[in-house]
């Protein structure tokens, strides 16, 4: 999910996806979580892959 709203500004600026499309693909989602207090270890992963992910996609 961090890097969702970022990838969503991107394709929306380069017209591959609508802001309407974003939206209703707001409304549905899938359980697969990341973050869960059962198995934390993907989440805290996730947290810091992010700042190589910033640095070598840009955002």
């Amino acid at each position: 999910m961090l890097t969702d709203f970022p990838t969503a500004v991107l394709d929306i600026t380069h017209g591959r996806l609508t802001m309407g499309e974003y939206l209703r693909s707001l409304r549905t989602f899938n359980t697969e979580a990341v973050f869960s207090l059962s198995d934390p270890l993907p989440g805290i992963m996730e947290c810091l892959l992010l700042p190589y992910l910033i640095v070598k996609r840009g955002f």
